[in-house]
């Protein structure tokens, strides 16, 4: 399809071009004689063609529609010919000269692309920059010509990438399994990492190419410095395990990082720490050259919330394996090792800042001293044992080992610790988050256990230190929402970069509680019944003035942190949920026959239920741009809310405090 040119050889008739020339022959002579000259001319040009128009115009066709039709079948076969075919240079060149011009064209774009997909290192430069300043060409383009690009415009490059690490570090989704500190989901939850659609996005755009890798792996440095998101850590490990799944060994063996993250990645996935993987992982280090280490880099891989979490697991079952006194001053460098490699994970903002970071130093008198004051309670909480209920409704006491999980029959325990934690231990923790994380990890097990009075006994301490693990009183007012749907709601403070893991880990601690306490009619029966007992002993309605742990932690938590709002209204739902569930069932006359997870007073659990929503709605802090899921948690609370609450069940009707999170 073309024109003579006055000055020679056929013009394709394509584009901008094509347009221009047929306004001038429009314009040059009459426009009907046009039209027929340029259909005589443009017509299929092959034998009986002049009949098979004939036909085609006898059954009410249009030429329109024989040529489109004609095109597509044109299209397809020399589509599935440039895929199929191999072509030399010369032999590329050549037919990329006759079909160039169709990247002017929207419908035939593809072809020219197709072809220059198969030698992409062949590219001309003027294509290039063609491609370049077309926006809509650029997006059309396979990553194989693409990366071409990259490599030419790495500022292209970065246009590319840095949405998709910015996409990966606010998935809710992500976020909520990395919070989770026990590790029970940690497989399952490496799975739904690595088939994350975000995380292949970013893989395939780099392929095999080690130099886009490094690229990637500096921009998620750069977001790292910039944001102090442990999520980053996660996405540097997962990287480095994509290219080992897709056996990219021309990158890994590149990445000095991969000695470190294939061992530590399958403790991760099996949550299994022992000595022989410790082992691979010390060897590891003493493999890298001190003097020219990457400690920044590999301190981001340790940042990841689940090689912190796994390596606080397994300090803890080192503190419960260790026997009492002695024994843990002869075993200092078993605890030690996973300890500093903890805090480099906790320290890897402040390592990857530095020219040359060192491995930092940790206070082994120090940190022995709270281990040895943590293995106590760990004993007493092991000693302790726990509560079962026979079918005559009487307990009976049966020893239950730290690493077990209590079975249908146990009783929580709620009575408190006999040793109130020592100053000592509590300063220690204040100015440690090392010793926060193995805390951490110790009371979510004694949750697991039912072990409920252990976990009150710590949760006042926790409490008491949020504005200090937060970076102090005077950083966490910022006043009231002004205007829009959450008018008159506290904004969630601001936290500085220094103490953003800090603030993750409170998170992650409030989630991992909160979701082993919902995931248990046992510990969720047992807690209401202790709240329901702490307000019969106050007088009035002040949501603050209950004494009890887990009520206190989630008030001095969600004051200031949006996700500890979310994760209160989510443990109100689970309790209105048992609520309706004891409500429906039938009623026993003989005591003896209630189950561990009945309500005792389910009128006063309806009313506790009722007055800490409508408090939270009031008191709570909100972060706008994630109110969405906390209406939806709303929504779900108001929806779980029983029938027979009557007048302390949760609606707009009766709560228009909770209006701004329960209209749409």
């Amino acid at each position: 399809m073309g024109s003579v040119d006055e000055d020679g050889p056929q013009q394709p008739m394509v584009g901008a071009a094509g347009k221009e020339q047929i306004k001038r022959l429009m314009s040059m002579g009459k426009p009907k004689q046009v039209i027929e000259n340029f259909r005589n001319e443009n017509s299929l040009d092959m034998p009986a063609a002049d009949a098979v128009y004939t036909l085609l115009d006898s059954l009410g066709h249009t030429r329109r529609e024989v040529h489109e039709t004609a095109l597509e079948s044109v299209i397809i076969a020399a589509q599935n010919q440039i895929q199929r075919e191999t072509f030399s240079y010369d032999k590329q060149m050549e037919f990329l000269a006759k079909i160039r011009h169709y990247l002017e064209v929207p419908q035939l774009q593809h072809l020219p692309l197709l072809l220059l997909a198969k030698q992409p290192q062949f590219i001309p430069d003027d294509i290039f920059q063609s491609i370049r300043a077309s926006p809509e060409l650029y997006e059309k383009c396979s990553f194989s010509i693409k990366r071409q690009l990259w490599h030419q415009d790495h500022e292209l490059f970065r246009q590319h990438i840095l949405p998709l690490i910015n996409k990966y570090a606010s998935d809710e989704g992500l976020t909520i399994m990395s919070r989770e500190i026990s590790g029970d989901t940690a497989s399952a939850s490496t799975l739904k990492r690595r088939e994350n659609g975000i995380l292949m996005d970013i893989v395939n755009a780099i392929e095999g190419d080690l130099r886009l890798y490094m690229q990637t792996l500096g921009m998620v440095r750069e977001q790292f410095v910039e944001t102090n998101d442990p999520t980053m850590g996660t996405l540097r490990l997962d990287l480095v395990m994509a290219m080992h799944n897709k056996g990219l060994s021309d990158i890994t063996s590149d990445d000095i990082c991969y000695g470190l993250a294939w061992p530590l990645d399958a403790c991760i996935t099996k949550q299994l720490m022992d000595s022989r993987r410790v082992l691979e992982l010390q060897k590891y280090f003493d493999r890298i050259d001190r003097d020219s280490a990457p400690y920044g880099e590999i301190a981001l891989i340790l940042c990841s919330p689940y090689s912190r979490h796994v390596l606080a697991q397994y300090i803890l079952s080192l503190l419960v394996e260790i026997p009492l006194g002695s024994g843990f001053s002869y075993r200092t460098s078993e605890w030690k090792w996973p300890s500093l490699m903890l805090t480099m994970g906790l320290l890897a903002h402040e390592l990857t800042l530095q020219d040359e970071p060192e491995i930092p130093r940790i206070n082994s008198k120090m940190t022995r001293k709270f281990f040895e004051g943590l293995q106590k309670y760990i004993e007493e909480s092991r000693a302790r044992g726990s509560s079962t209920q026979d079918d005559d409704g009487m307990r009976k006491r049966a020893r239950l080992d730290f690493q077990d999980s209590p079975s249908s029959e146990t009783v929580a325990t709620m009575e408190l610790s006999e040793n109130k934690p020592a100053e000592d231990m509590i300063a220690f923790l204040e100015s440690k988050e090392l010793a926060r994380q193995v805390l951490y990890a110790f009371l979510i097990k004694c949750a697991q256990r039912l072990d409920l009075g252990m976990v009150n006994t710590w949760l006042p301490v926790i409490g008491n230190m949020v504005p200090t693990i937060l970076g102090g009183t005077d950083k966490l007012t910022e006043g009231v929402i002004g205007v829009g749907v959450f008018q008159d709601s506290p904004v969630q403070p601001r936290v500085d970069l220094e103490y953003r893991i800090n603030a993750f880990e409170l998170d992650a601690f409030v989630q991992s509680l909160v979701s082993t306490i919902n995931g248990s009619n046992i510990a969720m029966a047992a807690n209401l019944n202790s709240i329901c007992k702490e307000m019969d002993k106050q007088q009035g309605d002040d949501i603050d003035g209950i004494n009890a742990p887990l009520v206190q932690l989630l008030i001095q938590t969600s004051k200031v942190r949006h996700t500890a709002h979310e994760l209160t209204i989510a443990f109100l739902a689970s309790c209105t949920h048992l609520l309706a569930a004891d409500f429906n069932k039938n009623e026993h006359s003989d005591p003896g026959s209630a189950g561990s997870s009945t309500i005792e007073n389910k009128e006063s659990a309806v009313y506790f239920v009722f007055q800490f929503a409508k408090y939270a709605a009031r008191n709570f802090a909100v972060d706008e741009g994630r109110a969405f899921r906390l209406k939806e948690l709303y929504s779900k609370l108001a929806a779980a809310s029983p029938q027979q609450a009557f007048k302390y069940r949760i609606s707009l009707t009766n709560c228009p405090e909770l209006a701004k999170f329960l209209t749409q």
